[in-house]
């Protein structure tokens, strides 16, 4: 009996070390890529009051694509794009793109998100979730009774729930991040629907820092959104904690989103950003 418990140690030592080896073949041979060059610093926030009704960005871009790669434990597991659809004029709606996908296709997530030109509100949104339990939510937002109704694989899922004056869904929530004054602390001023609730967005700011992707360094400003009940894409289990390094300059773009949880870490890493040109005065 010794004797074989003994070898099942033994085999079970070397099935780990096969995996451990493994692994980091795996790790070594799919190093972090980025294209990403540092831009400009941020320009100042344009208060609310004084925006403009079509709304003018002042760190994301009609046009504009990143591509991500996603890794559990260090190791590539699939691709994702974030994409903000070009304008023909100034008075478009803002949409917004999200795809995620595992090798295999074994997990995807699609979400489709529009604004209203002021970008104080959705007017649409629409996400595909494909995983052991798929299903498919849709957010109807009606702006005569200040509403939004949302339904889950087709079908009615509760009553519709009233709304703020300015709110985000869980995919233009990102790009409203990317509009806040940093340097100015904690307040927000916004909310976030899933369309069973709204909740308030707060984030803590831990700091400015220089991480590397690639090879390559860059100067980032590490967040953490602290958005209570409200669950994401990168938000679903209660003992998960979300963190985004945004680019320190006039993009803020998400250069690393991490998703903490007790099994590992998912990070989301930005591979290859596409900004258009601005359009030349006539």
């Amino acid at each position: 009996m010794i004797a074989l418990v003994r070898k099942l140690i033994w085999s079970a030592g070397a099935a780990a070390i096969v995996l451990a080896l493994a692994w980091l073949i795996v790790v070594w041979a799919n190093p972090s890529r980025t294209n990403y060059q540092q831009a400009a610093p941020k320009p100042v926030l344009t208060p609310a009051s004084q925006q403009p009704q079509a709304y003018s960005p002042r760190s994301f871009a009609a046009g504009e694509r990143a591509d991500y790669v996603i890794k559990f434990l260090k190791v590539p597991i699939g691709r994702g794009t974030f994409e903000v659809k070009p304008h023909a004029k100034a008075a478009d709606p803002w949409e917004f793109e999200m795809r995620m996908q595992s090798h295999g296709d074994l997990i995807s997530y699609h979400v489709r998100s529009t604004m209203e030109p002021s970008f104080l509100r959705p007017s649409h949104y629409h996400s595909v979730q494909k995983d052991r339990a798929p299903r498919t939510v849709e957010l109807r937002f009606d702006p005569r009774s200040n509403t939004v109704q949302r339904l889950l694989n087709g079908g009615m899922d509760g009553p519709p729930r009233p709304l703020p004056a300015r709110v985000c869904d869980p995919l233009s929530m990102i790009y409203r991040f990317r509009e806040m004054d940093f340097a100015s602390g904690q307040t927000v001023g916004w909310s976030v629907t899933d369309g069973k609730g709204t909740f308030d967005m707060k984030v803590a700011i831990l700091g400015r820092e220089e991480i590397e992707i690639g090879g390559r360094a860059l100067r980032a400003i590490r967040v953490e959104p602290q958005l209570g009940q409200f669950h994401g894409v990168f938000h679903e289990r209660p003992d998960s904690k979300l963190q985004i390094w945004f680019s320190d300059d006039a993009y803020c773009i998400p250069l690393r989103i991490q998703s903490r949880f007790h099994l590992g870490d998912f990070v989301v890493e930005l591979e290859q950003y596409h900004r258009p040109a601005p359009a030349r005065s006539p």
